[in-house]
């Protein structure tokens, strides 16, 4: 039998989450809702993620942090056949990995000086760290 596709809804309107459930497990989804970015983040650690519908206003911050707390460049570029990068509410880089996550655009976009890493033995791609942390 072929995985659903799984579906994450993060908002903290009962109305919201319940009939977006309903429509979404009705079209032979996965469905998981979190109301908080804690749930959110626990559910996103516990299982793989195809699509995450996100409110940007969370009873316990910003949904954006959601986003953030989520990317891992080394683990996209390990997993991701392919990548579409953001910065201020653009596309800045859509293909795979080893394009889309050069060291100059890690350095446009994230604001810091990447260490490219030699290919891993998990990957054939290159991982990144940041020397900031």
């Amino acid at each position: 039998m072929e995985a659903r596709p799984h579906i994450l809804i993060v908002d903290d309107s009962a109305d919201v989450t319940g009939a977006l459930r309903v429509l979404f497990e009705e079209t032979g989804n996965d469905v998981s809702v979190a109301n908080t970015i804690r749930d959110a983040v626990a559910v996103a650690d516990a299982r793989i993620i195809d699509v995450m519908l996100l409110d940007l206003t969370l009873p316990d911050g910003d949904g954006l942090t959601v986003l953030a707390t989520m990317h891992d460049l080394t683990v996209a570029g390990e997993y991701a056949d392919r990548l579409v990068l953001l910065a201020d509410g653009r596309v800045v880089a859509d293909g795979p990995p080893d394009e889309a996550l050069n060291g100059d655009r890690i350095r446009d976009v994230f604001a810091v000086e990447p260490d490219l890493l030699p290919d891993g033995p998990w990957t054939r791609r290159p991982s990144t760290a940041s020397r900031d942390g």
